[in-house]
């Protein structure tokens, strides 16, 4: 989150970054605090049994998404305004 405020990428695009940092946010605290009250944090979902996740997973890995697609949007209006 640190990193997102020194390179100013919230205040571009404030809705994609805020979402992806509460999304980031919500899943990881979510898995921290399983694993500290059960020890292991468990997946119950299987997808065609490649590999397992859970809710927190999806939300911490759409969030992480969000937050890419905010700095490569940032890094291409960058550019644009390099050339111009």
């Amino acid at each position: 989150m640190y990193s997102f405020y020194r390179l100013r990428l919230l205040e571009g695009h404030r809705y994609f970054s805020f979402f992806g940092l509460v999304l980031l946010s919500i899943g990881g605290s979510h898995n921290l605090s399983v694993r500290y009250f059960k020890g292991c944090v468990l997946d119950p979902y299987t997808f065609f049994g490649i590999f397992s996740f859970n809710f927190a997973d999806v939300l911490v890995n759409v969030g992480f998404v969000l937050l890419f697609l905010v700095y490569i949007m940032d890094f291409v209006a960058k550019k644009k305004e390099q050339e111009v």
